[in-house]
């Protein structure tokens, strides 16, 4: 392989200058910027903020419920409520407050390290006791995801448990073995450590016992990548799975409720879902083969005893078909269920075994939507649906009578609103689906003002999602139609989806993304004057390729902390080297070549018309540096082109790490967008009205003070999609 790595000498200055988050110059020129884009939007922006504001609804959330036939309770944000069965189907649901993290005094907080201020902590759940009347509160450390506290919590006098289960800061996972010990995978502790630096292995930690003495009951080896766990029952036995992944493999162990571990045998890449009766359920992540012969394909379901693990003795209970794939499965001693998503559509079955068969009953459930199982103990299981205009709404199935009953949690749909399904070939045949959402009186008469949206990469799947408030008043209301791209990349259709535009295929992603503006204009739903696109992170990419690519698609373009530069992107932060199984290596010279022919930043040309770009980014961006983001704009600029640029100091990533940022993004993205699609808006440079300081009129002089901190919001923020923070791709 020849190699060549790009180096400082290969840069401007000018780069080389913005490259420097926090340098003098540079930020200086930040303030410049914010100056000019900020003066143009103002008076839409404080409107637009207004609305946002005084609509503020909160989404339900049905993460971490517990159901216990009668009373649900849940932790939503930094709370613990409940509320009855009995009130949710009369319709008189009212959540009540049993314990509020958030209002935790600072002190208690503080106390669980000296060394981190405990605004640094954000609540990430709790795992219930077998009893459920305790629980281990999860913090994670803001900074640096893998940290996380634990802290046993009384949930019957809503306290923190003094002398209880602690552990301090490091990198853990617990679940209870029983109401007295814990199983713990820990940082802490002698030899804890492999040489990747993940925790490798497994203690039981028991009631009155110091951490550091807590028995070791399984170890994974020094060269191992990772070691994980979980519980599941066979046959009212508890048992544990462990796995070792090393060497691009894995393999699993299981622990008896007596700790006696014994190698657990599977075939490849195959991810254990739980137990059913006495049969062990399984998902393969490739096709199972033996003797040139395919037993399985990639992604199905199969089930199978302990005591006959040859592969003629699995049962097939799903096989995925082109359009067809599992999602997500759930049981209990009565019943299994199983979502699979059907053209991007998800429906929820029954699974019964009859006569040695898997039978599969549909349970019926509104359509074009994403279903989430949330798991219940012995009552069954509760599923949440949404679409991009029903909120969150729960029903409870019975797993007896299997019925799927509606709980009155949330508001009524948008009647007003729908939802369509389309489908665009793109260039080499496929067909790639996307959704459109509008008014129910809007007409094809190709004037629609339209936002298309997408991503493309890294595994994230793009489901239908309940839209916020933004989309809904300051866009859908407004007359403009929004539209959800299925583009390759995300598992939509299974791996293939994801691994069919690897590295030399990434064009076919760009591809796709035409495709469907094509198919937006030859339906008359809208027209370049009108199309606008949105994308952030690994979508920041994807739009900006987009646009300089076939610039004469659209008139407004929204680039949210993009990955710009895709020969030099691994050399910014750690965390981007980890890209190169997406991207492909810039340091080899066959992908360099491959990777300039669509990196934005090299493919800006003088001359050229291009539609007006939108680009943000935050300072305090750790995931994507911001001078992607930084000299594309200068570069731009120098070249003539008109562009805006905002740039704030909280937000992260994402820019929603605070409410108020978040807040503040969406406003200035709709204001652009109205101006560029709207024929309403009406450009304004006047001063901020009496009594009003107009956003960002504290960076004119003094660029410092874009870096003043603030006590971050701990309020929930309707993220927009962006790619997940785990194994691939630190990108939120």
């Amino acid at each position: 392989m020849r190699r060549h790595r790009a180096t400082q000498q290969d840069k401007t200055p000018r780069e080389l200058e913005l490259e420097k988050i926090t340098g003098k110059k540079a930020l200086h020129w930040v303030a410049d910027q914010n100056q000019k884009t900020l003066a143009i939007f103002q008076k839409t922006f404080q409107k637009f903020k207004k609305i946002i504001y005084s609509n503020e609804e909160e989404t339900p959330d049905f993460s971490n419920i517990i159901f216990d036939g009668e009373t649900l309770f849940q932790k939503t944000d930094q709370r613990w409520k409940k509320t009855t069965l009995e009130e949710c189907n009369n319709g008189n649901m009212r959540w009540r407050t049993i314990r509020d993290i958030d209002s935790t005094p600072e002190p208690e907080l503080q106390n669980i390290s000296n060394r981190y201020v405990a605004e640094d902590w954000e609540y990430q759940g709790a795992i219930y006791s077998p009893d459920d009347k305790r629980a281990m509160a999860h913090f994670s450390f803001l900074h640096e995801s893998t940290i996380s506290v634990f802290r046993e919590y009384d949930l019957e006098t809503d306290t923190f448990i003094k002398g209880g289960f602690e552990i301090p800061p490091s990198q853990s996972e617990v679940l209870w073995k029983d109401n007295d010990s814990l199983l713990i995978i820990t940082s802490i502790g002698k030899n804890s450590l492999n040489d990747a630096g993940r925790p490798r292995q497994l203690k039981l930690w028991q009631r009155g016992v110091s951490l550091r003495n807590a028995r070791i009951i399984f170890e994974g080896e020094k060269t191992d990548r990772s070691l994980i766990f979980s519980d599941f029952y066979l046959k009212d036995k508890h048992f544990l799975a462990v796995i070792r992944y090393f060497s691009g493999k894995e393999k699993y162990f299981l622990i008896e409720s007596n700790l006696s571990v014994s190698p657990f045998l599977l075939p490849p890449l195959a991810e254990v879902l739980g137990c059913f009766d006495d049969y062990i359920i399984v998902h393969l992540k490739q096709n199972w083969s033996a003797c040139s012969r395919t037993f399985f394909k990639e992604g199905s379901i199969v089930a199978f005893k302990p005591s006959a693990m040859q592969a003629a003795n699995y049962s097939l209970i799903f096989q995925p078909t082109d359009t067809c794939i599992f999602r997500e499965l759930d049981l209990d001693s009565h019943s299994l269920i199983i979502t699979l998503s059907n053209n991007v559509s998800d429906e929820l079955y029954r699974v019964e075994l009859i006569n040695e068969k898997w039978i599969l009953t549909r349970i019926p459930l509104p359509d074009k939507g994403s279903i989430k199982i949330l798991k219940v103990k012995d009552h069954g299981s509760l599923i949440s649906y949404e679409n991009f205009i029903t909120p969150p709404t729960l029903y409870c199935y019975n797993s007896v009578l299997h019925i799927a009953s509606l709980l009155k949690l949330t508001p009524c749909v948008q009647q007003a609103i729908e939802t369509k399904q389309f489908f665009a070939k793109s260039l080499d045949g496929t067909q790639i689906p996307f959704f459109v959402t509008h008014h129910k009186n809007t007409q094809y008469t190709g004037s629609n003002p339209t936002l298309l949206h997408g991503y493309g990469g890294f595994e994230l799947s793009i489901l239908p999602q309940y839209l916020s408030i933004n989309h809904r008043k300051l866009w859908l209301e407004k007359g403009g139609v929004y539209v959800s791209a299925n583009i390759r990349g995300g598992l939509e259709y299974g791996n293939q989806w994801h691994a069919s535009v690897l590295k030399e295929n990434r064009h076919k992603v760009f591809e796709d993304f035409i495709a469907i503006a094509e198919e937006l204009i030859h339906k008359k739903i809208t027209s370049p004057k009108f199309l606008g696109i949105r994308g952030a992170s690994n979508g920041g990419l994807l739009v900006a390729a987009v646009f300089t690519m076939r610039p004469d698609l659209f008139n407004a373009v929204v680039c949210k902390s993009p990955v710009l530069n895709m020969l030099n992107y691994h050399t910014f932060f750690e965390n981007s080297k980890e890209w190169i199984d997406e991207y492909g290596d810039p340091d080899d010279r066959r992908m360099q070549k491959i990777l300039k022919k669509y990196s934005p930043y090299h493919n800006i040309l003088a001359g050229q018309t291009y539609p007006e770009v939108l680009f943000m980014t935050s300072t305090n961006d750790n995931i994507v540096h911001p001078s992607h983001v930084r000299n594309m704009v200068n570069k731009m600029q120098a070249l003539g082109h008109k562009v805006y640029y905002y740039e704030t100091r909280e937000g992260g990533h994402s820019m929603q790490d605070t409410y108020d940022a978040y807040i503040d993004s969406e406003a200035l993205i709709f204001s652009f967008l109205q101006k560029q699609l709207m024929c309403n808006y009406e450009t304004t440079r006047r001063p901020a009205l009496s009594g009003q300081q107009p956003l960002g009129s504290n960076l004119a002089n003094n660029p410092a003070t874009l870096f003043s901190s603030s006590r971050r919001s701990k309020r929930k923020c309707s993220e927009e999609t962006m790619a997940p923070s785990d194994k691939k791709l630190r990108m939120a």
